[in-house]
């Protein structure tokens, strides 16, 4: 299982290197990858990845807004990103460190559904039928995946885990969004799961 998760690491990063390479060319639109890029089909393990992006992000202080998501009936992966051109290209820094953390989450959801992962960390349940709160991140095929994201995270910034969730905190919520006293308490539900699977090596 280990082998299969650390084999992830390089198809992430070729991922994230085409959208990049998509994003400095200033070709802004829709692109099915790598069919687009490469004239190859698949990613490893047949992953396709719709990526949609363009420079018309105007929120105020805001460098962008990255998102993805995993569709098991087309077993692609989603990425939509929205950019300031204001902050561009110095935003690309923290942008290559999220694509990387949610592409690895997502594949790792393709993992769940080819049957390459623990059956009960697996699920069919629509997303509206899902928790709204922080305990949507402590579902069981949630926590797998936010972990592996984080885990790419990690490895890339050289950075201690506690580090990484704080950062992701930060960019991706507003109180509103998930108050801190929710972060702390979800935060604190993640470490526990992380160090069950890999160590106390998060701090």
């Amino acid at each position: 299982m280990e082998l299969l998760t650390e084999g992830l690491d390089l198809p992430t990063r070729q991922i994230v290197r085409d959208i990049i390479k998509i994003v400095k060319s200033g070709e802004e639109g829709t692109y099915q990858l790598p069919l687009e890029l490469t004239g190859e089909d698949y990613y490893k393990h047949d992953l396709i990845v719709f990526f949609d992006w363009n420079f018309n992000w105007k929120e105020p202080n805001q460098k962008y807004f990255v998102d993805g998501n995993y569709d098991d009936k087309t077993e692609s992966t989603g990425i939509v990103l929205f950019m300031n051109k204001d902050y561009y290209p110095e935003s690309l820094y923290d942008l290559i460190a999220d694509l990387n953390d949610i592409v690895r989450h997502e594949y790792e959801h393709h993992m769940q559904f080819l049957g390459l992962r623990p059956d009960e960390e697996y699920s069919d349940l629509p997303l509206s039928k899902q928790p709204k709160s922080y305990k949507y991140y402590l579902q069981k095929h949630e926590i797998p995946a936010v972990l592996q994201g984080f885990r790419r995270v990690m490895k890339l910034k050289n950075q201690p885990l506690d580090v990484v969730m704080d950062d992701w905190y930060s960019r991706t919520f507003t109180e509103k969004g998930m108050p801190k006293k929710s972060y702390e308490k979800l935060k604190t539900e993640l470490k526990n799961e992380y160090e069950k699977r890999y160590g106390k090596k998060s701090t």
